[in-house]
């Protein structure tokens, strides 16, 4: 697991979950807005 790019990043680790749960929630809201959920 060592060749993890986001590990060598002082906030690489924090910001990739954060952009992913931001991605989750975007996807979330469209699909809402869209009436698909």
């Amino acid at each position: 697991p060592w060749n993890m790019p986001e590990l060598k990043a002082y906030y690489g680790y924090p910001l990739s979950l954060l952009f992913m749960a931001l991605v989750a929630f975007g996807l979330i809201a469209f699909f809402k807005w869209k009436k698909w959920l």
